[in-house]
C-alpha cells in the first residue's frame, strides 16, 4: 500500500548540463513523471495530405517555424505541469492559434537540454506539425564549456548523438536545434562539425520526420561565436551538415544578398530559415512586432523561410484581454505578406485503434470552468494545452464561445451570414487507394445546441470516387457522395450522426476514394428545393446587424472510418494504485484522453494512463474516457 503523502510531483522534463542527461539515460528505468512527459500524439500516427513544411516548389510560400522562447520556457500556469492547472488564477494562457501557417515548432529554453512539452506536443501534432527541442550551450564569460558533448563510446560513435536521439524517440519529438553560444577547450572544437553531422544523420534515420537545424552562432575557425547573419564561408560547414540554417536576426539585405550568392536559390528554398526577432532585438529590416510582415516579405523576395523568435510576443506584450485581437492583427499581417494558399490548409487523420479519425473539442486549452458531456464539473479556472484541439478554417461567421461547453471551457459559435449559405469547417483531401477501405464505413457525429430559426441548417460532408491517370497523375472524379448531419433546434446539448458505406473501387480503373472536406450550410425553412445542389436567393428577416438573432454552438465533431469486419475487442479496465502513489490503468489505443473525476468533482484531465494521488486527498474517484471518434463512455470507479 502506497503512503499517504504525494511523493509523486509532476512536471515538465528539461535537464541544466549534460552530466544530469548522462546520468538519466543510463538509469535505464522509466519514472511515471518520465512517462506522463511522453506525447501521446505522435506525428507518425497523423496522415497528412502535404505536410507544411515538405520541400517547396517554385513559386510557394515562405516555410514558417515557430521558436518559443516564452519567458524562459516551462513556465508555471503554462506548461511547467504535464497534467495541467486547475486552480489557474486566470484562466487564460498563450495558445497558437495560426497553426495552418506554421510548418515546424521550437520549443526553446535556456536549459541545456530542453525537450518539449507534452502538451505542446500533443496539441501540434494534432495539425501534423513537427516540433523540435533545444539543445544549448552557452557562456558569456569567454570561458569554455561543454567538452562532454563530444564525449565518445568505445565504438567511436559520440555517446551524446545516441542519448540525443533517445531522447527523440522516447518522448515522441522530432529533432533539435542545436545552438552553442560558447568555445570549447582547443582539443575538442575540431570534433563540432563531426558531432552535427553525426546528429543529423543518426535523427534522420531514426526518427519520422526527424531534423537538425544548427543555429547561426559559433565558428570553427575562431572556436568562438560570431554571428555572421548570413552563410559564407566561415559558416558553410554547417549549411552543409545539418538539414536547416537558421540565420540571427540581425540580417539586412546585403546579408541576403550574399547568401542568395553562396547557397543558390534552392539552398534558399529548402536549407536557409531567416532569422526574425518579434520583439525586435537587433533588428534592421522592421522592427519585429506588428511591422514583422515587413521582414518576411524580403524574406519571401529573396526565396527563403523564416523563423519567428517569441511569436508570444501577442501575449506577453499586452493586456491578456488584447490577446485575441492583436494576436489575429499580427497574424494576418503575416499571412497577407507571405501570401499563403488557403486550399492548402488541409487537416490530418489520426491513424490508429483500427481506425482513421479525426476529432475536435473545439477547445483552447484553458476554460473559466469545465463541462463534460454538457454539465459543469468544475466552476474553476483551469488550462490543460494538451486538450487544444484543430478550429476550422477562418470565417467571420465563427468564433470561439467561451460561455458554453460540451467537453472542456470553449466551443465553436457560428452566427449565419445570409449573403452566404455554407462554409468549408475542415478540409482534408484525403485519398483511399482500391482495396485500402474494402469492407470500410464512414460515420460523422457530432453535438451541437441550435438557436437558429427560420433556417434549415446541416453539416455536409463531400467524398468523391476519383480516378487516377496511370501516367499522366491527373485525377477527375466520377462519383459524389454527400453525407448530411441537420442540426436541429435545441436548447440542450444534442448529438446527430450519420454514415455510409464505401463503394467498392476498381484497381482496373485505378480509382481512389476522395475524402474531401466537411462544410456547414444553411438555407430558409421554407425552401423546397434540392438545397444540397441548388443555389437559392430567399432570405429570412435579418435583425440589424444582419443576423438571424440566434446562432449554432458545436461542441464536438468527429470523422471515423473504419472496417466493418473488423473485430472489436474490449479493453479490460482495473484502476489500481502504484507504489509511487499513482493511480493506474490500461491504455487503450481508441483513447483521445481521460478525464479524471473526484466525487464527480474535476480533477484533471490526463493524455497518459496515469493519474497522482494519495489516500488522504482521494475516496472516490471516477476515470472517464474520451475515445477518439467522440464517445465518452466511464471505465473505472474506485475508493481508495
Amino acid at each position: 500500500m502506497a503512503g499517504k503523502d504525494r511523493l509523486f510531483n509532476p512536471r515538465s522534463l528539461y535537464f541544466d548540463n549534460l552530466d544530469a542527461l548522462e546520468c538519466w539515460y543510463f538509469k535505464k528505468s522509466i519514472s511515471s513523471n518520465d512517462k506522463i512527459n511522453i506525447a501521446r500524439e505522435r506525428i507518425i500516427d497523423y496522415k497528412s495530405a502535404e505536410p507544411l513544411d515538405s520541400a517547396r516548389k517554385e513559386g510557394e510560400t515562405p516555410i514558417l517555424t515557430v521558436c518559443h522562447d516564452f519567458k524562459g520556457g516551462y513556465q508555471k500556469w503554462e506548461d511547467r505541469n504535464p497534467l495541467g492547472e486547475y486552480k489557474h488564477p486566470t484562466g487564460d494562457h498563450y495558445w497558437l492559434r495560426y497553426t495552418e501557417l506554421v510548418g515546424e515548432f521550437i520549443y526553446f529554453s535556456h536549459h541545456t537540454i530542453s525537450i518539449p512539452t507534452v502538451c505542446w506536443s500533443n496539441y501540434l501534432h494534432r495539425h501534423g506539425t513537427p516540433v523540435l527541442g533545444t539543445l544549448i550551450l552557452e557562456n558569456f564569460d569567454n570561458g569554455t564549456a561543454g567538452a562532454e558533448l563530444f564525449k565518445r563510446k568505445d565504438d567511436g560513435t559520440f555517446l551524446f548523438v545516441e542519448i540525443l536521439t533517445s531522447l527523440c524517440k522516447t518522448f515522441n519529438f522530432e529533432g533539435w536545434l542545436v545552438n552553442l553560444e560558447t568555445k570549447f577547450p582547443v582539443d575538442v572544437a575540431h570534433d563540432v562539425p563531426s558531432f552535427v553531422q553525426a546528429l543529423t544523420s543518426s535523427i534522420n534515420s531514426n526518427v519520422p520526420q526527424g531534423r537538425v537545424v544548427w543555429y547561426d552562432s559559433y565558428l570553427q575557425d575562431f572556436n568562438r561565436v560570431i554571428y555572421q547573419n548570413e552563410v559564407n564561408e566561415f559558416n558553410e560547414t554547417f549549411f552543409f551538415k545539418s538539414d536547416k540554417f537558421m540565420t540571427n536576426y540581425a540580417w539586412d539585405l546585403s546579408n541576403m544578398e550574399k547568401t542568395l550568392k553562396n547557397v543558390g536559390i534552392l539552398g534558399m528554398r529548402n536549407k536557409v530559415s531567416v532569422g526574425i526577432d518579434i520583439w525586435g532585438r537587433s533588428m534592421k529590416v522592421g522592427q519585429g512586432g506588428m511591422t514583422t510582415d515587413i521582414a518576411l516579405s524580403y524574406v519571401k523576395k529573396f526565396g527563403g523561410n523564416a523563423t519567428l523568435f517569441a511569436p508570444a510576443w501577442t501575449y506577453e506584450n499586452f493586456d491578456h484581454e488584447q490577446f485575441t485581437r492583436i494576436d489575429d492583427e499580427f497574424w494576418t499581417r503575416i499571412e497577407n505578406s507571405i501570401g499563403r494558399d488557403k486550399d492548402r490548409e488541409t487537416m490530418p487523420l489520426h491513424v490508429g485503434g483500427g481506425a482513421m479519425t479525426f476529432l475536435t473539442l473545439f477547445s483552447t486549452g484553458a476554460g473559466k470552468y469545465f463541462n463534460m458531456n454538457g454539465s459543469t464539473v468544475s466552476s474553476s479556472n483551469w488550462v490543460q494545452l494538451s486538450m487544444a484541439s484543430p478550429m476550422p478554417i477562418k470565417d467571420e461567421t465563427l468564433k470561439v464561445d467561451e460561455s458554453d461547453a460540451y467537453i472542456g471551457g470553449t466551443c465553436l459559435k457560428f452566427t449565419p451570414d445570409m449573403e452566404k449559405g455554407s462554409i468549408c469547417l475542415f478540409r482534408f483531401q484525403q485519398y483511399f487507394k482500391a482495396k485500402s477501405v474494402d469492407d470500410h464505413k464512414l460515420q460523422v457525429r457530432v453535438h451541437f445546441k441550435n438557436s437558429i430559426e427560420k433556417l434549415s441548417v446541416f453539416l455536409k460532408l463531400n467524398c468523391f470516387v476519383i480516378r487516377r491517370g496511370k501516367k499522366s497523375g491527373q485525377t477527375f472524379k466520377v462519383k459524389e457522395f454527400i453525407v448530411k448531419v441537420p442540426l436541429k433546434i435545441s436548447k440542450n446539448w444534442e448529438y446527430a450522426e450519420s454514415s455510409f458505406n464505401i463503394p467498392k473501387l476498381s484497381l482496373a480503373f485505378n480509382e481512389e476514394f476522395l475524402l474531401d472536406d466537411v462544410s456547414l450550410c444553411w438555407c430558409p425553412d421554407s425552401y423546397d428545393g434540392d438545397f444540397l445542389t441548388e443555389s437559392w436567393v430567399m432570405v429570412p428577416e435579418q435583425e440589424e446587424d444582419g443576423t438571424d438573432g440566434g446562432g449554432l454552438l458545436l461542441g464536438l465533431f468527429s470523422l471515423e472510418l473504419f472496417n466493418q469486419r473488423a473485430k472489436v475487442s474490449e479493453q479490460s479496465q482495473n484502476l489500481y494504485l502504484s507504489p509511487e502513489n499513482t493511480l493506474r490503468w490500461k491504455d487503450d489505443p481508441k483513447s483521445f484522453m481521460w478525464v479524471v473525476l473526484d466525487s464527480d468533482h474535476l480533477a484533471g484531465v490526463t493524455f497518459t494512463p496515469i493519474w497522482p494521488v494519495s489516500e488522504k486527498a482521494y475516496s472516490n474517484m471516477s476515470i472517464l474516457q474520451v475515445n477518439r471518434n467522440g464517445i465518452c463512455s466511464q471505465i473505472g470507479v474506485t475508493s481508495i
